[in-house]
């Protein structure tokens, strides 16, 4: 819902479509807490362009980023399962972060991330319709289990995900950034 809201992809046909069902679905009269829960969030924002001039005002929602986390977990899982033809063993979990999120790691860090993406890019894609989903995927070490993922949804939203024994996500997630 929250992704085909975004102004820079609402221009997209496919996300089009899905803003329409996410405004049906905000006029239903059994879904008002849904509702409720959505505008209370709401505030305006002034807009700038890229070169800094003002726009006008918009209005804007908090993402709660480990809601679309979850999200994107579920997807890596069904790709990992397409991709390999088995699922990822249970004692495997999935790691996500948004492009928002990796603005924020530390330099050390960065040049790392940026070679991985560098690799990812350098593979054949999976894509599913007119850029409205493509994704990337690499083994990582020897372990068969542990793996990245670059998800891109519209051609604007990115996710990075990494496939890992539990613990080690566990011990991950407590130092990446949200």
């Amino acid at each position: 819902m929250m992704i085909t809201m975004r102004a820079d992809v609402a221009a997209h046909p496919d996300a089009r479509e899905g803003l329409e069902g996410v405004l049906r679905s905000l006029r239903n009269p059994a879904k008002e807490r849904q509702r409720r829960v959505f505008f209370s969030g709401m505030r305006e924002v002034e807009v700038f362009t890229e070169a800094g001039i003002y726009a006008g005002d918009a209005g804007t929602y908090p993402v709660q980023h480990e809601r679309l986390y979850v999200v994107v977990e579920r997807i890596v899982k069904g790709l990992f399962y397409h991709v390999r033809e088995e699922r990822l063993p249970k004692s495997y979990s999935v790691l996500v972060r948004v492009d928002s999120a990796l603005n924020k790691v530390e330099a050390s860090s960065a040049a790392p991330l940026r070679q991985l993406v560098q690799e990812l890019l350098s593979t054949r894609p999976g894509v599913v319709g007119d850029g409205v989903f493509t994704y990337w995927t690499l083994p990582l070490a020897s372990d068969p289990y542990s793996t990245v993922w670059l998800l891109v949804f519209y051609r604007k939203v990115f996710f990075l995900a990494f496939t890992a024994q539990q613990q080690e996500i566990e011990a991950r997630k407590v130092a990446a950034p949200q």
